[in-house]
């Protein structure tokens, strides 16, 4: 019986197959430098993103340069990634629509010894997207599209060469955007309006802002220990067979 009541409680308070998640923020405040519709320049703004690293599928765009992205898409069993942002007096709501994925990316142009893929320098970005398009190739109605982007890029030398900001041929960790210097950061805002008849769409609504970057917070959230629950769990448990024993001698 003690055996059953064990196996019971630590499947209701994770006793047994803990998850190893790690939830992650990265929050910035900033102001407007630019918008359509206008009316948001210099504008006070905060937004961020929270993501869940055992949510975080790995994959490696094919071309050039070299890239390693984290996406999270909403998994069964695991929340999507949330975001948040405020424009002036306006929050809005990035994630309004049915479905959606955010990622993390790693762009690694540049080598040790300072060359880089023409074009491209070191950065990381976050990118969270949300819309109700749906895979029908003869699409038709009216559809939305929402995202919002961050990025810090690796700044150039004295002598003119981009920085090696980190080498994904050696690995890298998604934890690495709470620990990563920040360089130059910028981040924007975009949401899209569609007609579509018959598969073809064309833009009838668009709404942008760019936003200069002032301050970042990032980190792990606390998150309840694993051995906590599973001390919770063993303390029922006990509690429950000391009482039965209790009972039986009565």
């Amino acid at each position: 019986m003690r055996l059953r009541l064990l196996t019971a409680a630590c499947l209701l308070l994770g006793c047994t197959g803990f998850a190893h998640a790690v939830p992650m923020y990265f929050n910035f405040t900033g102001t407007g430098s630019s918008s359509t519709p206008g009316g948001f320049v210099q504008q006070p703004v905060s937004g961020g993103f929270t993501f869940e690293t055992d949510a975080l599928n790995p994959n490696s765009p094919a071309g050039e340069p070299p890239q390693l992205a984290f996406v999270d898409f909403p998994l069964s069993g695991h929340p999507a990634a949330s975001t948040f942002l405020t424009i002036g007096s306006e929050s809005i709501d990035v994630q309004r629509y049915t479905t959606g994925y955010a990622l993390i990316n790693f762009v690694d142009a540049c080598n040790a010894v300072g060359e880089c893929v023409a074009g491209w320098g070191e950065n990381f970005n976050l990118y969270a997207n949300s819309s109700d398009f749906t895979s029908d190739p003869n699409l038709t109605g009216t559809f939305h599209s929402t995202s919002l982007f961050l990025i810090s890029i690796a700044p150039f030398s004295p002598l003119g060469q981009p920085l090696d900001y980190f080498d994904i041929s050696q690995g890298i960790d998604p934890l690495a955007i709470t620990t990563l210097p920040l360089y130059s950061l910028f981040a924007s805002y975009a949401s899209f309006t569609y007609d579509c008849v018959a598969g073809a769409c064309t833009t009838t609504g668009d709404e942008q802002w760019s936003i200069n970057i002032d301050s970042v917070s990032r980190g792990v959230l606390a998150v309840s220990e694993p051995g906590t629950l599973g001390l919770l769990a063993l303390g029922v448990v006990l509690l429950v067979g000391r009482r039965r024993r209790m009972i039986g001698h009565a």
